[in-house]
C-alpha cells in the first residue's frame, strides 16, 4: 500500500478516491489573516476546538454543511477551500 503525505486528505469515492490538498492550510491562512484564534473560530461556525483542530491538521474533513459555513464565515467558496480554485 503506498501512504500519501500527511498534509493530504483522502476521500473515497471507490474508485481510488480523490485528494484534497492543503484545506486545512488555508483554513488556517484564513483564520490568521482574520486575527481570530482557532477557538474563536470554532464558535463562531458552531464547531468544538477539537474539531477545528483536526480540520486544521487535515486529520479530519468537515462535512458539507461545516464546509459551507466555513465558506462563508471567510467569505470565500467552497471550491477555494477544497483547492478547486486557483
Amino acid at each position: 500500500m503506498i501512504r500519501e503525505p500527511t498534509h493530504f486528505l483522502r476521500l473515497s469515492d471507490n474508485k481510488g478516491g480523490i485528494i484534497v490538498k492543503g484545506l486545512g492550510h488555508r483554513i488556517r491562512a484564513l483564520r490568521n489573516e482574520k486575527g481570530i484564534s482557532r477557538i474563536e473560530f470554532a464558535e463562531a461556525i458552531g464547531i468544538t476546538y477539537s474539531a477545528a483542530s483536526k480540520y486544521e491538521s487535515n486529520a479530519r474533513m468537515p462535512g458539507i454543511k461545516t464546509l459551507i459555513k466555513m465558506a462563508d464565515y471567510f467569505d470565500v467558496s467552497a471550491d477555494f477551500l477544497l483547492g478547486r480554485e486557483k
